[in-house]
């Protein structure tokens, strides 16, 4: 019985992995773990959106004009520096001119 090496079965032809897939990973063990996970992910997903988008709401109508705003960022300068970083960098936002959503007030500066 003789084998030659290099050479598929006669009954069968292999299929070809696209450099695409193969660069990226598309055929591996990790991809099929992706793959199997993307309703959770698309759930997670919205859920983790939702959230964000009522905190988004509840800040705009508890801090409605640029005074409460105002108010707020003097609340978190009183607060202990380890605190203060878990509200962010207010400098950035009051240079950028933000405002939150549903505010009629034009940004000051």
């Amino acid at each position: 019985m003789a084998v030659e090496a290099g050479r598929p079965p006669l009954g069968r032809s292999l299929a070809s992995v696209s450099l695409w897939s193969r660069l990226y990973g598309f055929g591996s063990i990790y991809a099929k773990t992706i793959r199997d996970s993307r309703l959770a992910f698309l759930i997670v997903a919205g859920l983790l959106g939702g959230i964000m988008l009522a905190g988004i709401y509840a800040i705009a109508t508890g801090f409605p004009t640029p005074a409460s705003r105002l108010q707020m960022a003097s609340f978190v300068e009183a607060m202990p520096p380890a605190l203060q970083g878990l509200a962010g960098d207010r400098s950035t936002s009051e240079r950028s001119g933000v405002t939150c959503p549903g505010s009629t007030d034009p940004p000051s500066g």
